[in-house]
Parts: structure tokens; sequence; C-alpha cells
């Protein structure tokens, strides 16, 4: 529990007695047979109902109280063990033609780490190959120029190195593997289902069109579905390996274009769903079974930004959150305390 924070380049991060990471960088997998951790036993493997939480992505509005303290409603819920690994980020949405700051707060993002208690923290400056490397140094990276969103992938994978790595430093085992992004808040966290109906889902994320059209913003996974996210990050780093294979060799031809396939990532191969039934993904001869729920998120993008038009149901919260700022609660804190200061 005292060992190194890591950090990309020059950034600080906010120092918490409860906060550990791992000293060496997990080891690269070039093959699918090189990334079976998770498989051991997994046939016998007890119902423990222990719950790792993956919080990774760009951090945007992270800070906000209204965000962190929905994660830690979420975290509480599913009774879960916290590891952040998050950056800062000009988006490429909206707010990147805005070129609004997403710079974080040291005080706010303090709070709001000191609200969730993460057991890891890991904070980078950017999503690059240059940040990204400097946890998984023996991993050929490809940043966004050759391969739209291989970070997005990548830095959910190198978050769950680094429980598998707590796993073995700490002697337990989980159960389930959540991913949740840094800047989306949750309206209705009430329909997360049971832990009992988690592990008939096998795989359960939340809705995006409709039940069958689901959002890759968040996933539960159980153990032994893990290998839906694992499956894909290898195809992804293959791929990515060719492309360097084929730098390496001069041929600037086609293979270094950009690859428009790798868009958004629910639209890739991952998603990718047995046509046969409505509710399982199929890749080669393995098939999963997934269920989604409505948790009615929002990806909050700024103080005054939202995807409020993403929401199933009544969006009417989410546009008064978005129109008097999603900072509110932080900024009459301040307000109130440049009064007293007679500031």
């Amino acid at each position: 529990a005292n060992s190194t924070e890591k950090n990309s380049d020059a950034r600080s991060v906010p120092s918490k007695s409860t906060t550990s990471t791992s000293t060496a960088a997990p080891a690269s997998f070039t093959t699918k047979a090189d990334y079976g951790w998770f498989e051991d036993g997994v046939a016998t493997f007890p119902e423990t109902g222990r719950t790792a939480m993956c919080v990774a992505g760009g951090m945007r509005s992270f800070p906000y109280p209204k965000i962190h303290k929905s994660i830690l409603e979420f975290k509480k819920k599913i009774n879960a063990t916290v590891f952040t690994v998050m950056h800062e980020t000009t988006s490429p949405g909206v707010e990147k033609y805005l070129q609004l700051p997403f710079k974080a707060d040291q005080t706010a993002l303090k709070a709001a780490l000191d609200v969730l208690e993460p057991v890891h923290i890991e904070i980078h400056n950017a999503s690059t190959c240059q940040c990204f490397n400097t946890v998984e140094p023996t991993t050929k990276c490809c940043d966004d120029a050759w391969m739209s969103n291989y970070l997005q992938f990548g830095w959910v994978w190198h978050c769950l190195n680094v429980v598998r790595q707590y796993e073995q430093k700490q002697q337990v085992r989980f159960e389930f593997f959540v991913r949740v992004r840094p800047d989306v808040m949750y309206f209705a966290l009430d329909q997360l289902p049971s832990k009992e109906q988690l592990r008939k889902n096998g795989i359960t994320l939340t809705v995006k069109h409709a039940r069958n059209q689901p959002a890759d913003w968040v996933f539960i996974l159980t153990r032994r579905s893990l290998d839906w996210f694992l499956d894909t990050m290898a195809d992804v780093q293959n791929h990515c390996n060719k492309k360097h294979s084929c730098r390496k060799h001069g041929e600037a031809g086609k293979c270094m274009e950009k690859d428009k396939v790798f868009l958004a990532p629910e639209y890739s191969g991952w998603y990718a769903q047995d046509l046969k039934s409505p509710l399982a993904f199929l890749r080669g001869t393995k098939r999963w079974t997934f269920d989604s729920v409505n948790l009615q998120p929002v990806i909050v993008r700024s103080r005054g930004m939202a995807d409020c038009f993403r929401l199933i149901g009544d969006r009417q919260k989410c546009l008064n959150f978005t129109a008097k700022g999603w900072d509110k609660v932080r900024r009459l804190a301040q307000s109130r305390r440049s009064r007293r200061s007679g500031r």
C-alpha cells in the first residue's frame, strides 16, 4: 500500500495513504494465448461477489462533485474496489473546436479522489503513445493518426493489467470486472442488476439506442466473460503490431493509413452480435451472452456541455444541470469562501 505512484511526464498526483500502484510494468502480449491469467480455475471459481472497478479514460468532468459522487454511488451499489487510470484530454468532440480547457483543478481532483478512495491512482497528462508507454513499455502503441481508438482500448486493458497485479500482490481474485468512464453521470443507478442477475447475464452493458444496441460507456463482466474484451484487445494489438512492422520496413503505403474500422469501439468487431440471438456477441467460434439496462448515463464534457440528447427517458434534469453548470456546487462553495475572506 506504500509503493510509488506512477505518472506521465511531470504531472503531479494527489498523494493518499491508501493509494498503491505496482512498480513493475505488466508484460505485453502478442497472441491470445498470452493473457490467460483470468482463466485459472474459472470453471470452479466460487461466487465471491468481489468486484474490481476500473475508472478508465479521459478525466474531463471527473472532478465535478455530481460526476464523481455518481461513480461513488455506483461503487457502493456493487461494493467495488476502485482503480483509476485517467488522462487529461482535449476531446475529439465539440469542445475541441471550442478550445475549452480541460486541465483539472488539483484541489478539486484531490477532493474527488479522497471521496472515491481508489486503491490505485494513475493520471497522465494526455492520451498519447508517449504516456501509454510509460506504463506499458514493452507494448507497441498506435496513436490516433494510425488507429482511431487504439488508446481507448489500451487504457482499459492497462487498467485490467493493474487489477491483475493487485490480485497477485494481495492474494485475492475478483469475480466481476467493471469499467466506467470518468466523465459520465448516471441518473438511474437503481436499475443496476443484482449480482445473481449479473452472473446470469455474463456481460452487462447500458442501453444506448435499444436493449440490443448498447453503449461502451460501461461494462460489467463476470470473470468467465472477460475474454470478450481481451480477445478484442488482442486483435487490435496485432493490427497495431503489423503497422509497426510496416513502418520498420519502410513501406509507407496503404497499411500506414488511418483505419476507419476502429472508430467508436461499440461499432467495431468487439460488439459483433449473433444474428440468431438478439442478446449475444459472436466472434469466430466464441459466443458471449449479454444484456443491457438503462442506467440513463450522460457524458459530461464540460461544466456547460453534456450529451443530454442521448438519454432515453426524462432529459429535463440533465438539461437543468447543464444550464446551471455541472460544477455549480463547487463554484458556489468558492463564492462563499470568497465572501467570507472579503475578496
